[in-house]
C-alpha cells in the first residue's frame, strides 16, 4: 500500500509557513474590512443597465407612446441585467437569457390572466412561483434566474391590467430579452461562479497530480508542495467570500 502522506515528511517548522499561503496571501488580509472594494464584473454589469434600461424605456415610452410597453421593457432590462447573472461560455449564457425570456413570457401571460380577481390570483401564484423555484435545480444559470423570472409574473399580477395588454407587455418583455441579450454577448462581465470554478479546478489538478505520484510510489516534496496546495486552496476560499 503506497504511502499517501507525504506531510509527516514535514518539519513543524516548515508546515504552519507552507499553510499560511504565502506573504501575499497575508498582505490581502491587512486590507480593512470597511475599505470599499472596486469589482470590474460588477462596473460592466453597471454599465449594461445604464446603456439598456433607460435606452429602451425612452424608445418605447416617447418614441412609440405604449405605456405598457415601456413598463415592461424598462423591468425586463431590469430583470435580465441585473437580477440575473449568468455564467458560462456565450453559448450557455445566449441559453440561459433566451430561457429566461421563455419562461417570462408564460409568467406575464398568467399573471395578466388573473390579476383582475384576488382570489383566483392568490391560489395561482402558489404553483407558478413553487413551479419557477423548482425549475431553478436545473443547475447554476437556472438558479441564477430564478428571482428574475419571477419578476414578470409579479409585476402583472400586481398591477391593473386585461387580456388586451397581453400583446404589448409580451413586446416590452421581448425588446428587453433581444437588447439585454446582445449587450451581455458584446459586454461580457466574468462571473464570480466562473473564478471560483476556475479556482477549484487548479486546487483538484495539484491534488490528483499528487495522488498519482503517491499511487506510483513516486510522490517527494518535489512532487507535491503543500504550500502550493494550500495558495490553490487559499484562493478558492477568496473567490468564495
Amino acid at each position: 500500500m503506497p504511502d499517501l502522506s507525504v506531510a509527516r515528511h514535514l518539519s513543524g517548522a516548515r508546515l504552519p509557513q507552507a499553510l499560511s499561503g504565502g506573504e501575499g496571501s497575508r498582505g490581502k488580509r491587512n486590507r480593512p474590512d470597511w475599505w470599499p472594494a472596486w469589482s470590474v464584473p460588477a462596473g460592466l454589469r453597471t454599465l449594461r443597465a445604464v446603456l439598456v434600461i433607460p435606452s429602451l424605456f425612452a424608445l418605447t415610452f416617447e418614441g412609440f407612446g405604449n405605456l405598457q410597453m415601456a413598463l415592461f421593457a424598462a423591468f425586463g432590462g431590469f430583470a435580465s441585467l441585473i437580477m440575473a447573472s449568468f455564467g458560462g461560455s456565450r453559448r450557455d449564457k445566449l441559453i440561459a437569457h433566451v430561457g429566461l425570456a421563455v419562461i417570462g413570457s408564460f409568467g406575464l401571460i398568467i399573471g395578466t390572466a388573473v390579476s383582475g380577481i384576488t382570489w383566483l390570483a392568490v391560489l395561482v401564484t402558489i404553483p407558478v412561483t413553487f413551479g419557477i423555484f423548482f425549475a431553478g435545480v436545473a443547475g447554476p444559470n437556472a438558479a441564477s434566474g430564478v428571482t428574475a423570472a419571477l419578476l414578470p409574473y409579479v409585476l402583472p399580477v400586481a398591477t391593473p391590467g386585461t387580456i388586451s395588454m397581453i400583446p404589448d407587455r409580451l413586446a416590452g418583455w421581448w425588446l428587453a430579452s433581444v437588447v439585454s441579450t446582445a449587450v451581455v454577448l458584446l459586454i461580457p462581465a466574468p462571473s464570480p461562479g466562473d473564478r471560483l470554478r476556475a479556482a477549484a479546478a487548479g486546487s483538484a489538478r495539484t491534488l490528483g497530480a499528487h495522488l498519482e505520484a503517491s499511487a506510483r510510489g513516486t510522490a517527494t516534496i518535489d512532487v507535491f508542495s503543500l504550500k502550493g496546495l494550500a495558495q490553490a486552496l487559499d484562493k478558492v476560499d477568496e473567490e468564495c467570500r
